[in-house]
């Protein structure tokens, strides 16, 4: 089973709209990231709380399909299961708050292995 857990706000900024016909297309990642530049689209989420998350958790590694590495957290079913929940952040990126959010899918679920992606390489 696999299912993929994710929020998200994307919406088309100025500059996004004014790309001329001889540009490359942004890819819906940068797109994504060029949010956080966004005044507007910032000023309208509030900010997470402050949380330091102190859990069971591994950080992995993983290839991407562009032949780059990736990270995630992972938090592993007992007894091991072949199911997976993956949760994708918010725009702020996976912080603790996300952390602390897929750990109590993880208890909540048991018997399946969540894992939360960084989709911003930590930054």
């Amino acid at each position: 089973m696999l299912l993929v857990v994710g929020i998200s706000a994307l919406h088309a900024t100025a500059q996004q709209q004014e790309m001329s016909c001889c540009q490359t297309p942004l890819t819906a990642t940068e797109q994504f990231a060029m949010l956080g530049s966004d005044g507007d689209f910032r000023n309208s989420h509030p900010n997470p709380r402050n949380y330091v998350y102190q859990g069971q958790a591994e950080q992995v590694s993983y290839t991407t399909p562009d032949g780059g590495t990736a990270q995630a957290w992972l938090w592993k079913a007992e007894p091991a299961s072949n199911n997976y929940l993956f949760v994708v952040h918010e725009w702020w990126g996976l912080n603790d708050n996300i952390k602390r959010e897929a750990a109590a899918m993880a208890k909540a679920l048991g018997n399946v292995n969540i894992m939360a992606l960084d989709l911003y390489d930590g930054k």
